[in-house]
């Protein structure tokens, strides 16, 4: 009876050791896996962390002077209720506005424009003519100046901010890192916004080509090239009798 007992009581503290030391074993494991998930999931976020960061510094999406000013006369000549915050996206908070023919600043930051847009604009605007302005060195501005016959101006006159602005007016536009930083106005006393007929030649014989040459030289370290639109006139550049459209006159400065 008592060697009996004693196998039981023997069994019994078999197995109850047997059940502790596998808890004791899983909650071990438990815990080696939770510090394994936990510095792999650390791993992981700093993986994002570099990613985000890699995405931030190498902006792979570098928009043209032409692109954002189009993206601004589309929204600026829109009915949007959100035409004041989506006008203003494409602007730096530290904008400046200068007169083309003496360089003085008339405008800094975005306050004024802001009051500007959320006046009703008279419907669609845009530029009779233009000249694209690149570099082949990639951390440079691009730029455009716009010719803008009465009536098509998106809010700029001769002298800095206008609403509905009466007059013809010539319109330079720096663009960094996908925004407008600077822009040049002027009158258009050589009469490139209102002659139809303007051509590259008569561009580049003007006192307003002269001065937007010397802010080029200032901003761009690369080579520059040129290509001037004069969208009142149209030819079938493709030679096909099919259509017709703007010839793009290219050149190097």
């Amino acid at each position: 009876m008592i060697h009996r007992s004693s196998r039981r009581d023997s069994r019994r503290d078999s197995r109850r050791d047997s059940r502790r030391d596998s808890r004791r074993d899983s909650r071990r494991d438990s815990r080696r896996d939770s510090r394994r998930d936990r510095r792999r999931d650390s791993s992981d976020d700093e993986d994002d962390d570099d990613a985000v960061k890699e995405g931030a510094e190498g902006n792979d999406f570098n928009f043209t002077a032409v692109q954002v000013v189009d993206r601004f006369c589309e929204v600026y000549g829109s009915k949007s209720k959100r035409r004041v915050e989506d006008a203003l996206m494409v602007f730096q908070e530290d904008l400046r506005v200068t007169r083309l023919s003496s360089g003085a600043v008339v405008e800094r930051g975005l306050g004024k424009l802001k009051v500007l847009l959320g006046e009703e604009s008279d419907g669609k605007v845009e530029a009779g003519k233009r000249v694209f302005i690149e570099s082949d060195k990639e951390s440079d501005p691009s730029f455009s100046l716009d010719m803008y016959q009465e009536g098509k101006v998106p809010g700029w006159g001769p002298k800095g901010l206008s609403m509905n602005c009466g007059e013809c007016v010539v319109v330079l536009y720096r663009v960094a890192k996908n925004k407008i930083n600077h822009v040049w106005v002027s009158d258009d006393e050589d009469r490139l916004a209102a002659n139809d007929g303007t051509s590259k030649a008569g561009l580049m014989a003007s006192d307003t080509w002269d001065n937007v040459v010397a802010i080029l030289k200032d901003s761009i370290k690369g080579n520059i090239t040129c290509h001037f639109s004069n969208y009142n006139l149209t030819e079938d550049t493709a030679g096909l009798g099919i259509g017709s459209s703007t010839k793009v006159d290219t050149f190097k400065l």
